[in-house]
């Protein structure tokens, strides 16, 4: 699976602006991830892709087609960030969005390990 996870560092929060807060919930600090620096493949590395052309219809989520795809609605985040498309509720019935396969290479290339 490709572990969005992975690409993330892991961070604690403990600033003296929240120590009321955090004392309130009788917490000591947070843990929380920042966001991955992803990187969008190149044009080179697309053409070495499988990309499998879908029309959005009603019903359709970007977890639905990760499921169906790569086997595991966690891979969502993938078909996302490659058709440049953040929110599911900004496609409209009938765009065109593509699955890249295998998912394991957009990963790498995602990830900047890319080796075409």
């Amino acid at each position: 699976m490709a572990d969005l996870y992975e690409l993330s560092k892991n961070r604690i929060l403990f600033d003296e602006r929240y120590s009321r807060l955090l004392a309130n919930r009788r917490v000591k600090n947070i843990e929380y991830y920042t966001a991955p620096n992803l990187r969008y493949p190149t044009d080179e590395e697309i053409s070495s892709l499988d990309l499998i052309a879908v029309s959005w219809r009603i019903g359709d989520t970007f977890a639905k087609f990760a499921y169906n795809y790569y086997n595991t609605y966690d891979d969502w985040w993938i078909i996302a960030y490659f058709n440049k498309v953040p929110c599911e509720y900004e496609l409209k019935l009938g765009d065109l969005i593509y699955i890249p396969t295998p998912r394991d290479a957009v990963f790498k290339m995602m990830n900047g390990r890319s080796s075409v």
